[in-house]
C-alpha cells in the first residue's frame, strides 16, 4: 500500500510540474513490478523489454532528438539519439523502453537496439568512419552492419557495455562530451571515465502492461471520488484489462489494445 501510494503521489506532483527524485532501482525498477537485473541475455529477446540505467548515477538511457547527431534542424525529426536522463517510471514514458534483437552480422554474436517509442528505426553509427555516432537514421528492417552492437557483462564490475561492432577499437557508448550527468547526449566512441558502465534491468511485454495498468490506472483508483456504480464499472474495467494482459502473453498488439480498451473505460 505505501508503495502504491508513492506512485500515486509522484503522478500527482508529475501533473502539477514538479516530481520528486526517483530511483530506478529501489522504487521503480522493482521485482514486484516484474522487472530483473540480468547479467546474459535472455533466449527470448523478443518477449522482453529493456531499461538501461548508469550504474553509477541512477540516469537512464532515454532516446529523444539529437543534437550532436544531425546537420540541420529538419534533421532532429530523422535523427533519434540516446541521452542521460534521471530515472522516471518507464510505464508512463516508453522514451526510456527499449527492444534488444539478434544481430549475428559477419558471424559475429551481436544485437540490434530500438527504442520502443520509435520501433521502427535500429540505432546505428555514421555510415562511413562513424564510431561517434549512436542515433537512428533510415536502417528501419533486418540489423545489419550498420546497426551491430557489442553486448558484454563485466562479471567484477557489474556492470554491461555497448560497443560498436565496426569499430571495436575507437571505444564504447559513453558520454558525448565525456561527462555522465542528467541530460548528456550519448556517443559511441568513448573510453575510460566518459564509457557507459550499464545496468540492464528486463520485463516480459506481458508484465509491463501490468505495470501500466498498476501506475496508470489502479494508482489513481485509489484517490479517485468516484462511487458506487461508477466506481465499480472501472474496477471491472481494470479486472478485465488485466485478465487480457494475461491472455495476451507477450502479443504487443493483443496488449495494445487490452489497454485502449481500459482507457476507453476510463
Amino acid at each position: 500500500m505505501k508503495k502504491r501510494l508513492l506512485q500515486t503521489a509522484a503522478l500527482l506532483f508529475a501533473a502539477s510540474g514538479f516530481a520528486p527524485q526517483a530511483y530506478a532501482d529501489t522504487n521503480i525498477l522493482t521485482t514486484e513490478q516484474g522487472y530483473q537485473k540480468i547479467t546474459n541475455m535472455p533466449e527470448n529477446l523478443g518477449d522482453y523489454y529493456f531499461i538501461i540505467v548508469d550504474k553509477d548515477k541512477d540516469l537512464m538511457m532515454t532516446q529523444g532528438a539529437a543534437n550532436k547527431q544531425r546537420s540541420t534542424d529538419v534533421d532532429r525529426y530523422i535523427y533519434k539519439a540516446a541521452w542521460y536522463m534521471p530515472s522516471a517510471d518507464p510505464a508512463t514514458d516508453l522514451s526510456r523502453v527499449w527492444t534488444v534483437e539478434a544481430n549475428n552480422h559477419g558471424g559475429t554474436a551481436g544485437y540490434g537496439l530500438r527504442g520502443a517509442l520509435r520501433p521502427s528505426h535500429l540505432m546505428q553509427p555514421e555510415g562511413v568512419n562513424g564510431a561517434w555516432a549512436f542515433r537512428t537514421k533510415d536502417i528501419t528492417t533486418t540489423p545489419n552492419e550498420w546497426a551491430q552492437y557489442l553486448l558484454a557483462y563485466n562479471e567484477e564490475g557489474e556492470y554491461w557495455t555497448i560497443q560498436n561492432a565496426r569499430y571495436t577499437n575507437d571505444g564504447y557508448v559513453g558520454a558525448w562530451d565525456n561527462v555522465i550527468e542528467a541530460g548528456a547526449e550519448m556517443a559511441g566512441n568513448k573510453q575510460d571515465a566518459a564509457m557507459g558502465r550499464f545496468v540492464f534491468y528486463a520485463i516480459t511485454k506481458g508484465n509491463f502492461y501490468l505495470a501500466k495498468i498498476a501506475n496508470m490506472y489502479e494508482s489513481l483508483l485509489n484517490y479517485s471520488v468516484a462511487e458506487g456504480q461508477a466506481r465499480e464499472v472501472y474496477q471491472e474495467a481494470i479486472a478485465t484489462a488485466k485478465n487480457a494482459v494475461n491472455a495476451a502473453g507477450n502479443n504487443v498488439e493483443s496488449l495494445d489494445a487490452a489497454l485502449a480498451a481500459l482507457e476507453e473505460a476510463r
